[in-house]
């Protein structure tokens, strides 16, 4: 079976398990890859939770093109090669998010 690779604008909220203030909320671009959007959206999830996130929640997605080199940002293109060889990846956005009200 064909495996797709994704790309999810997300959110999540850190531990103590990353290198970031704990309960601080980030933005996070997760990458996944899968049989479909589903099992790419919950590869790219779990990756972030074992790597310390809590309450990720993904607000965009959208399938990537085969041909990962022709990506122009080179972290982002690591990270989709990095996807595509481990099942999922994800960078962090430096800056605080504020918390939801």
């Amino acid at each position: 079976m064909t495996q797709s690779l994704f790309i999810f604008s997300a959110k999540g909220v850190a531990t103590e398990a990353t290198r970031y203030r704990p309960g601080a909320q980030h933005a996070l671009l997760l990458y996944g890859r899968g049989s479909g959007v589903e099992a790419a959206r919950s590869a790219a999830v779990a990756g972030a939770e074992d790597r310390g996130w809590n309450f990720v929640e993904v607000q965009r997605q959208k399938e990537l093109d085969a041909d990962l080199s022709a990506i122009e940002d080179e972290t982002l293109r690591s990270a989709a090669q990095d996807a595509s060889r481990l099942g999922y990846s994800m960078i962090v956005y430096r800056d605080e998010l504020p918390l939801d009200g």
